[in-house]
């Protein structure tokens, strides 16, 4: 936990965490948005983002995940 009560976020960075996810979990879509999901093995919360290069370019990709994982 972060001083001021925040809790830490652990990130999915490996290919094969996300690979994992998108074969073994389970998903809900809207029009905007695609959540993958699996049951973790481990006490935390890990969460992983992928934009897609439709939303626009490298900055605006990495903006919306930095503001996605202040949501969380």
């Amino acid at each position: 936990m972060y001083p001021g009560g925040f809790f830490f976020v652990n990130t999915l960075k490996k290919n094969s965490d996300f690979k994992r996810v998108y074969s073994r979990g389970k998903s809900k879509a809207t029009p905007n948005l695609v959540l993958y999901w699996l049951p973790s093995e481990h006490k935390g919360l890990r969460v992983g983002f992928s934009i897609s290069k439709k939303v626009g370019k490298a900055v605006v990709r990495n903006k919306l995940k930095r503001r996605l994982k202040e949501l969380i």
